[in-house]
């Protein structure tokens, strides 16, 4: 297992102030950028803990269909962990704030092997 990158904080920093829901961002296989977002309140512990996910929802086309050439299926989960140094409010989306996440199994530790992003770290070293 590789080390974590330097640049990836531990403790959640501030939120923006008038923040009231984070979007935690990922890209699908697609390239499709998803969110799923978490209240102000509940930041904190899923900046540790991460969300859930089914690794399924990677594989969606446009419309909405599970592609099933992809082998992914909606059983089985991935946790979104949040890159702490991404965390930045939304200037768009009054209220809103994002951070963009990793992919890792259910321990939210462990790197999950299908994470777009964390192949496009080992891509581009």
């Amino acid at each position: 297992m590789q080390a974590e990158p330097e640049t990836q904080e531990k403790m959640p920093r501030p939120l923006p102030v008038d923040a009231l829901w984070v979007r935690f961002v990922f890209v699908d296989h697609a390239g499709i950028p998803k969110a799923k977002a978490v209240h102000r309140d509940s930041f904190e512990g899923r900046a540790s803990a991460g969300v859930g996910l089914a690794k399924g929802v990677l594989a969606l086309d446009p419309s909405g269909a599970l592609q099933p050439e992809s082998g992914l299926s909606p059983v089985g989960e991935c946790r979104l962990v949040p890159d702490l140094s991404t965390l930045t409010a939304l200037p768009f989306a009054r209220g809103q704030a994002m951070v963009s996440c990793d992919m890792t199994e259910p321990d939210a530790s462990t790197p999950w092997e299908g994470c777009p992003r964390s192949a496009l770290k080992r891509v581009l070293g």
